[in-house]
């Protein structure tokens, strides 16, 4: 997918709408009408509620449908299974991702940017997403053996290539090896915090609680911003 410096900014069903007119998200059984549109992404919010203070595999598709107010013939006729709906939940938090890539390339391609606010930015983009959908990845992660977490994984791929054109130009006292090293790592670094938190719900700092964003950031910082290590003959050659 590629990233642009602008995006639009519709509301979150009207982007839906987009995506489904576009073909973005074929596992839901097509129709166009407004109403059909309008069932879908109440079950779609409904699921993510669910999903975020429930165990997916424990959430049925009664348990939805009441959630969103419809029937069961209703997520039928928009889902082929289960299965097909959490594949939808999933597709939504990787596009919706994709945005929040738009965003942050808007919003930190500046010069005059200083490395804490790009990282700032990065890393509670980065929180907040986990926080909205922390069912949909704790169940992604749990799924992984199923290749759940592969469409994460190439997220992940192009955030670091964004990332790597974002955060070279402050970190000039490194090395181009180990500037890309230092940037890779610390989203590596990152995602494991946030993938930990969603799985576990640790202490002393939950995903809820904003001093995540705080304390991860200032981890961040420190590290991007710490002098070179010491390398070796053959590692300078790199």
């Amino acid at each position: 997918m590629t990233i642009s410096p602008t995006a639009p900014s519709p509301t979150d069903q009207e982007q839906f709408q987009q995506w489904l007119s576009d073909g973005q998200l074929p596992m839901i059984q097509p129709s166009l009408q407004a109403r059909s549109i309008k069932t879908a992404w109440q079950l779609l919010q409904a699921g993510v509620e669910l999903a975020n203070n429930t165990n997916f595999d424990a959430i049925s598709i009664e348990d939805i449908c009441a959630k969103a107010g419809t029937t069961v013939g209703g997520f039928y006729g928009r889902f082929q299974n289960k299965d097909a709906f959490f594949l939808a939940l999933q597709k939504l938090v990787l596009l919706r991702s994709y945005e929040r890539m738009n965003t942050l390339w808007r919003d930190t391609n500046h010069d005059d940017q200083p490395l804490f606010a790009v990282c700032a930015l990065m890393v509670k983009s980065s929180v907040l997403r986990y926080r909205s959908h922390n069912g949909i990845f704790r169940t992604s992660l749990q799924r992984a053996h199923e290749g759940m977490w592969d469409a994460f994984k190439e997220l992940g791929d192009e955030t670091r290539t964004l990332l790597n054109n974002t955060l070279a130009p402050h970190l000039q006292h490194l090395s181009p090896a180990e500037r890309k090293l230092r940037i890779e790592f610390a989203h590596q670094s990152m995602i494991s915090v946030l993938s930990h938190a969603v799985q576990n719900a640790p202490s002393p700092v939950h995903l809820s609680d904003d001093t995540m964003i705080h304390e991860l950031t200032h981890m961040l910082v420190a590290y991007l911003e710490k002098p070179p290590q010491h390398t070796s003959a053959q590692d300078q050659k790199r």
